[in-house]
């Protein structure tokens, strides 16, 4: 049971930890520096603090509903917000709000929260490297194989009847293409009813089998019927898929090194550091959960009673806790 709470917990800060970075597994350049362009200019200057124009870029880049609408439509909008909070900063220093303890504390919080973020991206920069990179897309080919792959074109009419006639004129000699064109009510058949390449689970099934299980070059004798109405249809080639280039998929494969990398990075530090657990937290109440819908909270045991059952334990198990020793993880610490 612990080892599993311990599995459970160690998952789900590595996957809050990657949720909360975001922009972090993605960024191929990460410097501890930021050096500004030589062409970046200051946009605006708000009681002596200068705002660049990168700063608006940064802001726009980095929210994906900004960055979705035109950088010139939002450009004054977005100033305008960066001015308005800059402009609140120098109203919040002047009440002497930096003075509260209030603040201090949040100050803190921040700091400690942006310094394990650039330490996440600086380990993941130095240990996501580009043969990591090429290990996990090898491993991303095994697991997606090539799969087959149809050409096709298509004529789509609403009756079976319309159907059997186009196929009854393609036998006596007429142009698919043609047909398509006059006749189809798809928007592919502008282009003669081609449908390019596709993957079976592309279509839907019925017309998926039918096209995967007829010849290059061979013509449905049968109108195909399916949500869409009746299609006549006309393989043209056929051939297996190619593997996606790595660097269409090098977010995704960051994404991958990261949920990989993280939990080496954290135990690294922690053995890195010196860690002293203490006992306080059990000294007054002891939780236990009988059911998922029930918590009960239990009394802990008297010092009297962690001493008898000290005394049990060292009886039946040969090693008795010294004054000063208590148990922590099935490690036994001293407390000085």
């Amino acid at each position: 049971m612990c080892c599993n709470s311990k599995k459970i917990i160690t998952s789900v800060v590595v996957l809050f930890l990657i949720a909360a970075l975001g922009y972090v597994v993605y960024d191929k350049n990460f410097s501890c520096t930021k050096e500004r362009a030589a062409d970046d200019v200051v946009v605006a200057v708000v009681s002596g603090d200068n705002i660049w124009l990168s700063d608006v870029v940064s802001f726009h880049d980095s929210n994906p509903q900004l960055k979705a609408m035109p950088f010139e439509m939002v450009y004054k909008d977005l100033l305008n917000h960066l001015i308005e909070t800059k402009a609140i900063n120098v109203a919040a220093e002047k009440a002497g709000i930096k003075d509260l303890e209030a603040y201090k504390e949040g100050v803190k919080r921040a700091a400690d929260q942006v310094l394990r973020t650039e330490y996440i991206k600086y380990a993941l920069a130095k240990a996501t490297t580009e043969e990591k990179l090429k290990e996990l897309y090898d491993e991303y080919l095994k697991q997606n194989p090539p799969e087959e792959e149809v050409r096709a074109s298509h004529i789509l009419v609403e009756t079976e009847q319309e159907a059997k006639a186009i196929i009854e004129q393609i036998d006596n000699g007429a142009d698919f293409a043609t047909l398509a064109k006059e006749k189809s009510k798809d928007s592919n058949g502008s282009k003669g009813g081609d449908l390019g390449y596709f993957k079976k689970s592309a279509m839907v099934p019925e017309f998926a089998n039918a096209a995967f299980s007829m010849e290059v070059g061979t013509i449905s004798q049968a109108p195909i019927k399916t949500m869409f109405g009746y299609h006549v249809v006309k393989v043209t080639d056929k051939r297996l898929s190619q593997p996606i280039p790595m660097d269409q998929v090098e977010d995704m494969l960051r994404m991958m090194a990261a949920e990989e990398l993280l939990p080496a990075i954290i135990r690294e530090a922690r053995e890195s550091a010196q860690v002293m657990v203490k006992p306080e937290a059990y000294k007054n109440k002891l939780v236990t959960i009988d059911t998922a819908e029930e918590k009960k909270v239990e009394e802990a045991p008297s010092s009297e009673e962690v001493k008898e059952g000290n005394e049990d334990t060292s009886s039946s198990e040969g090693d008795a806790l010294e004054d000063g020793e208590v148990v922590v993880d099935e490690e036994v610490i001293t407390v000085e």
